[in-house]
């Protein structure tokens, strides 16, 4: 390529292109800062609104929990459950043991406190009225009610037959064949008599909470129906004790009973809770009595109450939060099912490996995929990056609707709706419930626990809203590279930690079995296997009683101790923290690498536009960026000043107000029109210096920024001389717009660049074909001029060869 070529180049890419080109670029640059712009308005807006829906969400739950619902079942336990050690006899509730630990514990510690006669200090009697409370504050909705489910006396007892002859019967544990709906005792009574839940709930409406809920023992495998046979007590202290101990004297509870469940509703007028108690007796067929207790408070809501009106106002807010976000995932979900397959770069690489079964792109396939962020089609099999907004295309990632569910936080937020949709459903029956109770049942049993349990069940599932709702924060905080950093390590060591919780839960239920094994029959914390995982898992917290396990067992103690530390604490332990360590090293050299951070560059500019736009008044006259902002202004409005030349000032302003470093620039405007427009006013001169001043500093911004990277350090002086030399030859316009690098523009540079480079390579590699035919025996004065002749007689001869080797 010699002068001529060069003064041919630049001709064709002369002022007119070069002007064209510059142009689109700044479109383009204008483009992607709107857009970046337009990205951080609609963060910050989804991440305001966020964060309202998270405070009314704290607010709502915290006030739908009272404040006294732990103090007033606390007053029901001390003053109640608790009571029987204080009587002199040694037994409370949580202390029953055995059947006569049972009715003593109700006779003397349970029954005179549940329905008070005198007041406990002075002794003085109480009016009728007051006998109705217990515990001083909590009035007696309806009755007390004793219900136990029994099982059948087994004959066929499956035991060694050299024990048969002694054994005449046995009582399996407990399951839904064996329960026993076969009266005893007395005749004539309701207590003997065993009754479904239609029955026990009798012809209340609210029939259908009465019998919702059976009750649950403490091992996990004992749920125990809603009948049996039950007895409803009196409202008044001399008539119950005398029915309890009817029930005493004539073996209600006998070896056929499994559990004893005491029933009672309560409400506490002060603080507007209704308490739900349940205490309940498991019966086990090895002799022991375990006890549990469950008093389960329920605020009652009026509308007449204004605090109420308030709580229930903000549950409506929270529902219309709700149903928003639930539309906007919807519209997030038809997005991508709009998305058609032939524009998902894994669907169509996918399509593209099926049908030719070898993987690789075949010309003649639609390939073409849409940036899911601009829109430009391009093909994944040539291009790991959008050619418009360098937006690269995961290799694993859909765009179509199978993408909508591979997106981390789309699942958490479906996952998190569908519990809020559950807990404003339980919310509203449970409120709705309350209202329309009829609370007036006289001596009857109103059981309002199955209501409770309603109750505590929103409750529990707001306590995942909670903890879903706060992790959702990362979502809007991972667009900061050093938050992200901490996600991503998560995401890179998935793979490994999926293996790793493998490996690890082999080996932790293997201790598990292990220690129940053998220290499972005299250790409560390994009784069952269920106590094992716990026990060890606390001990990896550090948590362990060794010496309980060594009074059960000297020898497999130390052994089984040691075994546990050392595969647990000393090597997978600290396989997770390598694993977790390494990913995180990998991700945090990507991020650094990474494109512009979010919060640096979309941010920034979204900050500027809004500080100058609404606060741009506080900013001070002596600020660069305001006396611009008023400089422009001043000169859109001159009044010789055309449509298209102020357009120009617009989008001058636009420019400024979407990059980040335009100091020099604003630097330079205010140092060429000083004092304006404050003390000289604007007029068309001005705006013709305001142009030549943007247009040097581009040209100056250009040259600097281009001429390190357009050529290497060692061509620097080569290309100087180089374009001296073209100056020189080609002479005119062109030629002397070219007189130093100093006045080069961006095309020319590229050109120059361009052709010197392709010189060089054409040079190395006729000089490597001239070395090659002379290895051949072609000739050893070879030149590049007969390069090309040659290398046609070395294609024939190596051809043939080529097929031979096939």
């Amino acid at each position: 390529m010699d002068d001529s070529d060069f003064k041919e180049e630049i001709d064709r890419f002369g002022p007119i292109s070069r002007a064209g080109m510059e142009s689109q670029a700044k479109d383009y640059i204008m483009a992607m800062q709107t857009r970046k712009v337009n990205m951080a308005r609609t963060f910050v807006i989804e991440f305001l609104l966020y964060i309202a829906f998270l405070i009314v969400f704290l607010i709502v739950t915290y006030n739908f929990r009272s404040s006294w619902a732990y103090w007033s079942s606390e007053s029901i336990r001390n003053g109640v459950l608790r009571q029987g050690a204080d009587n002199g006899f040694g037994i409370d509730f949580d202390g029953i043991g055995d059947v006569s630990q049972f009715w003593l514990y109700f006779e003397q510690g349970f029954f005179p406190n549940f329905y008070p006669e005198n007041y406990q200090c002075s002794g003085t009697p109480l009016s009728s009225y007051d006998q109705k409370f217990t515990a001083q504050d909590n009035y007696r909705i309806g009755s007390l009610r004793f219900r136990q489910v029994r099982i059948q006396a087994s004959d066929d007892c499956p035991v060694d037959p050299a024990l048969s002859g002694y054994i005449s019967s046995c009582y399996p544990t407990m399951q839904d064949a064996t329960e026993s709906t076969q009266s005893f005792g007395p005749a004539n009574s309701a207590a003997w008599i065993w009754r479904d839940t239609e029955q026990l709930c009798g012809e209340q409406k609210e029939r259908s909470y009465c019998g919702s809920l059976g009750a649950t023992g403490q091992r996990s495998e004992n749920v125990y129906p809603a009948s049996g046979f039950a007895w409803d007590f009196a409202n008044n202290y001399t008539t119950a004790m005398a029915e309890l101990k009817s029930l005493k004297d004539n073996t209600w509870v006998d070896a056929s009973t499994r559990v004893v469940v005491v029933e009672f509703t309560l409400f506490n007028p002060n603080v507007l809770l209704i308490l739900a108690g349940r205490m309940i007796v498991e019966f086990y067929p090895t002799g022991q009595l375990l006890p549990s207790s469950s008093i389960k408070p329920i605020p009652v809501y009026s509308f007449e109450v204004t605090e109420h009106v308030v709580e229930f106002i903000g549950e409506l807010l929270l529902g219309v939060f709700i149903l928003g976000y639930f539309i906007r995932e919807l519209h997030e979900l038809y997005q991508h099912t709009q998305k058609a397959k032939k524009h998902c770069a894994l669907c169509v690489k996918q399509l593209v490996q099926k049908s030719t079964n070898s993987g690789q792109h075949q010309p003649n396939e639609i390939t073409q995929v849409e940036c899911y962020i601009c829109a430009r089609n391009f093909d994944p099999f040539t291009m790991l990056h959008c050619p418009l907004c360098q937006r690269e295309v995961e290799v694993d990632a859909h765009i179509c609707w199978k993408g909508y569910f591979q997106d981390f936080w789309n699942v958490i937020d479906i996952i998190n709706l569908v519990f809020f949709f559950a807990v404003l459903i339980l919310r509203m029956v449970v409120r709705f419930k309350l209202m329309d109770f009829d609370y007036d049942v006289g001596n009857g049993f109103l059981n309002l626990y199955p209501l409770a349990w309603d109750y505590y069940m929103a409750t529990w599932l707001n306590a995942f809203n909670s903890l879903l709702s706060f992790i959702k924060v990362f979502k809007y905080l991972s667009r900061s590279k050093s938050l992200r950093t901490c996600l991503m390590t998560l995401a890179e060591a998935r793979g490994q930690l999926i293996y790793f919780v493998l490996t690890f839960m082999i080996v932790f239920c293997g201790f598990v079995m292990s220690f129940h094994m053998a220290f499972g029959g005299e250790v409560p914390s390994f009784s069952h296997w269920t106590n094992s995982i716990f026990t060890l898992w606390n001990a990896l917290m550090g948590d362990f009683d060794y010496y309980e396990m060594q009074r059960s067992n000297r020898v497999l103690a130390p052994i089984f101790y040691f075994s546990f530390v050392a595969f647990v604490f000393l090597v997978l332990l600290n396989m997770f923290v390598a694993i977790v360590v390494g990913s995180y090293d990998t991700v945090a050299d990507e991020v650094e690498t990474s494109g512009d951070d979010f919060v640096s560059s979309s941010m920034k500019l979204f900050f500027r536009e809004v500080r100058m736009k609404y606060f741009g008044w506080l900013l001070g006259k002596n600020n660069k960026l305001f006396r611009v902002h008023r400089l422009l202004t001043a000169i859109e409005k001159v009044p010789s000043l055309t449509e298209r030349q102020k357009e120009e000032v617009r989008s001058l302003r636009r420019e400024i107000d979407h990059k980040v470093n335009v100091d020099g620039l604003l630097a330079k405007i205010l140092k060429e029109l000083p004092n304006r427009p404050d003390l000289i006013p604007c007029n068309y001169s001005d705006f013709i210096v305001l142009r030549q001043v943007v247009q040097n500093y581009k040209q100056y911004s250009h040259h600097e920024r281009y001429k390190k990277s357009a050529f290497e350090e060692d061509e620097f002086d080569a290309f100087q001389q180089l374009i001296a030399d073209q100056t020189a030859a080609a002479g005119g316009a062109n030629g002397a717009s070219m007189n130093n690098l100093r006045n080069a523009g961006l095309q020319d540079f590229n050109i120059i660049a361009l052709a010197q480079r392709i010189q060089r390579q054409e040079e190395v590699l006729s000089a490597n074909m001239a070395n090659m035919l002379r290895l051949l025996g072609f000739g050893d004065n070879l030149d590049a001029g007969s390069i090309t002749t040659n290398s046609d007689r070395l294609s024939s001869l190596v051809r043939p060869s080529l097929r031979m080797g096939r």
